[in-house]
């Protein structure tokens, strides 16, 4: 995991991979669970409870890339590991 102070910031070009991992454990059936974006939020990622289920929501230049929505519901009260990586085109953290 990566913390950056204030006025820092960080870069990964074409090709790097991007991993997020959780562990959660909940009830609820929405939620946001994690979100990255750039500084003008028009990129961004997130990961999301939805209806009971994890959803993954891209977007480029606010344009919505790719909705991936998992088959397995979450919302039981069980831990639950949730993986997600990608090839970056471009991300940067300031």
């Amino acid at each position: 995991m990566v913390f950056l102070k204030q006025n820092q910031s960080a870069e990964c070009v074409a090709g790097c991979r991007f991993n997020v991992t959780m562990i959660i454990r909940t009830y609820y059936v929405k939620g946001l669970l994690f979100y990255i974006s750039n500084p003008q939020q028009t990129s961004f990622m997130a990961v999301q409870l939805a209806d009971d289920r994890i959803s993954v929501v891209y977007s480029a230049d606010m344009q919505t890339i790719d909705v991936i929505d998992s088959s397995a519901h979450v919302s039981d009260g069980a831990w639950h590991t949730v993986s997600e990586s990608y090839i970056v085109t471009l991300l940067s953290i300031t």
